[in-house]
């Protein structure tokens, strides 16, 4: 049973981080794409707020433990994945919102859960490592 908990347990973490992290992310996508009325300012802005949010909280609460790197050297791979992960996040934004004519929100959803393990497991091998 404590294996399991060690196993499990900062993967669920990991998602109640994301989670407040993609609330966040999408009330800032949306407030700013009203204010602007562009989808790349938007996803941009939303993705600055999100991320300073969830590095701190998972570099303090998620991999805490695990997490040999000191934050001067975590935080530039964090961005360098994050900067990513924006980009993916846009693309396929702009495919399924622009192209698709997908509503923004369901698009965003979409988008956000095709790269949520993606994003789990580069944290956890290249931002957070184990040692």
């Amino acid at each position: 049973m404590a294996d399991s908990a060690r196993v499990y347990l900062p993967f669920l973490k990991f998602i109640a981080v994301s989670g407040l992290s993609a609330v966040l992310d999408f009330l800032l996508l949306v407030l700013l794409h009203l204010i602007t009325g562009s989808l790349l300012l938007s996803v941009i802005g939303a993705r600055i707020g999100s991320s300073a949010f969830n590095f701190g909280v998972n570099r303090h609460f998620v991999f805490a433990r695990s997490n040999p790197l000191p934050a001067r050297k975590a935080l530039p791979r964090y961005y360098a994945l994050a900067s990513s992960i924006v980009i993916m996040n846009y693309l396929l934004l702009f495919v399924m919102h622009d192209k698709l004519s997908v509503p923004l929100a369901p698009a965003k959803l979409l988008t956000e859960a095709t790269l949520f393990l993606l994003s789990y497991s580069a944290q956890r091998r290249f931002v957070y490592p184990s040692g």
